[in-house]
C-alpha cells in the first residue's frame, strides 16, 4: 500500500533526526556508520523505514555519547563563542516550547536541538561529571556547565548543569520533538 500522508510526514522527521545523529557522530569518527543502516529490508513500507530512521538516530546518540565519554571530544575552542544565556535564551526567553509537564522542561525541533548543541559546543571542554549523571559535561568559557545525556524518552538531551544568570538557571532541560 502507498505511504499515507502522516507516513511521509513521519519518515521525513525521521529522516531528519538521524541524518543529524550521523552528523554529529561522523564529527568525532568520519568513518563511522550506523548498523541499522544494513536493514533497509522493506523500501516499500513506509512503517519499516520510519523505525529503520528512528533506529538509526537511536545508535547515533548512543555512539556520540561513547565516543565524548572516551574523550574523542577535545575542547571546542572559540574565540567568539556566544554567552550560553544568548543561546538558550536569545531574546530573554528560554529557548522552544515549555512543557506541560514539567516547567523546567524546553521543547525544540531537532534542527534547533542541533543548533544549540553546536553553539554550546563553541567555546566548551568536556569535564568529568558527576558520578550519579549519565552522560557527559561540558564546560564553557562563561563558567556555565552544560550535560548532554541520553533520555530513555526523548533521545539525547540537553541539561543545564551550572546556569550563570536567569533564565537559564540550574535543571533546565532540552528535549527534542
Amino acid at each position: 500500500m502507498p505511504a499515507t500522508s502522516a507516513q511521509h510526514a513521519r519518515l521525513a522527521i525521521a529522516s531528519a533526526r538521524a541524518r543529524e545523529a550521523v552528523t554529529r557522530v561522523q564529527q568525532l569518527d568520519p568513518h563511522w556508520r550506523p548498523q541499522s543502516l544494513t536493514s533497509r529490508d522493506n523500501r516499500d513500507d513506509a512503517e519499516v523505514m520510519i523505525r529503520t530512521k528512528e533506529a538509526e538516530t537511536s545508535e547515533g546518540e548512543a555512539r556520540f555519547i561513547a565516543l565524548a565519554r572516551a574523550g574523542n571530544d577535545d575542547s571546542y575552542t572559540r574565540r567568539d563563542a556566544s554567552a550560553t544565556t544568548d543561546v538558550l535564551a536569545p531574546r530573554g526567553e528560554l529557548v522552544g516550547d515549555r512543557s506541560r509537564y514539567d516547567r523546567q522542561v524546553r521543547i525544540v525541533t531537532p534542527d534547533e536541538f542541533e543548533n544549540i548543541r553546536t553553539e554550546l559546543m563553541g567555546g566548551a571542554r568536556r569535564i568529568d561529571p558527576a558520578a550519579r549523571y549519565d552522560g557527559v559535561w561540558y564546560k564553557r568559557e562563561d563558567g556555565s556547565i552544560f550535560g548532554l545525556r541520553l533520555s530513555r524518552d526523548h533521545g539525547l538531551t540537553l541539561d543545564v548543569i551550572e546556569g550563570i544568570r536567569p533564565p537559564v538557571v540550574n535543571g533546565i532541560r532540552i528535549h527534542q520533538r
